[in-house]
């Protein structure tokens, strides 16, 4: 987490017995890698994402020189002591490179992420009770997309759409996603349907704000490579007893665990239908009463 060039001074000064680096970011391993083995520390690496993403959304040169991290990774991973990954998709992905990988599955802190009084949350985000709030932790842009979601959202009849709103918390990473999210809400006449947030860094004040929701959102990750991955966010919905609403690939590892403990719905990006009968069923007490229990059953 503290960056590649600082850990040829902080290691060595250091000299921990192990080094843990964790992967989505592949450029960190070469480093810590050869700094470990001159102190004579035991490596440790975490896989949380595929590590083919990275050369995946580049071009040139840039895309090259991943690829090359990329390969140099898995060979370092061949050597260290210890591989973990979050997913059993993971653990699959990383046998075909020949690499022996144990599974720790993700999660979230269960004495910050839990259930709190909703009301009161909604009246310190000026929410009105009878809104069905649907929340997004985290920034929209890049391989997060949203846009599917506000097309089912405009497809619900005018006395459902009104009481909607998408609780966006994080906002923007993409300046042009942004604006084209905005003009396509525009388009659509649901601007005033949506509400922005900034970053929540403190981890209790963003559960607070997720209790707020009916349901939390896990929107589109625009490339298949992410099919074994689970984003945390996941984790901390099902921690606050939401039920989850994911734009997802069939078969990824997300809609694999949303069928298998019944905690939401899954539907594939461009399936408008899908989509729809997901948001109309929010709105079905009996429905959601008993996805809000399997989720907390699940967080036990």
């Amino acid at each position: 987490f503290i960056g590649t060039f600082p850990l040829l001074i902080i290691l060595p000064v250091l000299k921990p017995k192990i080094v843990y680096i964790s992967i989505p970011y592949i450029e960190t391993l070469p480093t810590a890698y050869l700094v470990a083995r001159l102190i004579d520390a035991k490596i440790v690496i975490d896989v949380r994402d595929p590590l083919e993403y990275w050369p995946s959304w580049t071009k040139g040169f840039t895309r090259k020189f991943f690829g090359f991290l990329t390969l140099l990774d898995y060979i370092l991973m061949r050597k260290s002591d210890l591989v973990l990954a979050v997913t059993p998709g993971l653990i699959r992905l990383l046998a075909q490179q020949g690499i022996v990988a144990h599974l720790v599955m993700n999660g979230a802190d269960t004495q910050i992420f839990r259930p709190y009084p909703r009301s009161e949350v909604r009246r310190k985000l000026g929410l009105n009770d009878d809104a069905i709030v649907l929340v997004f932790s985290g920034r929209l842009g890049g391989y997060y997309d949203a846009i599917p979601l506000l097309h089912g959202i405009a497809r619900l009849s005018n006395a459902l759409k009104k009481k909607v709103v998408l609780l966006l918390v994080g906002g923007f990473g993409d300046a042009s996603y942004a604006s084209k999210f905005v003009r396509i809400a525009k388009e659509l006449h649901l601007s005033s349907n949506i509400k922005v947030l900034q970053p929540i860094l403190d981890a209790r004040t963003l559960a607070e704000v997720l209790s707020a929701a009916n349901a939390g959102v896990v929107t589109h990750v625009t490339s298949e490579l992410y099919d074994p991955a689970i984003p945390v966010k996941f984790y901390e919905y099902l921690a606050c007893g939401l039920p989850v609403i994911a734009l997802s690939r069939r078969g990824s590892e997300l809609w694999r665990l949303i069928e298998k403990w019944g905690v939401g719905f899954a539907c594939e990006q461009h399936d408008l239908d899908c989509i729809t009968r997901a948001l109309e069923k929010i709105f079905d007490e009996s429905t959601m009463e008993s996805i809000r229990a399997n989720a907390l059953r699940v967080r036990l």
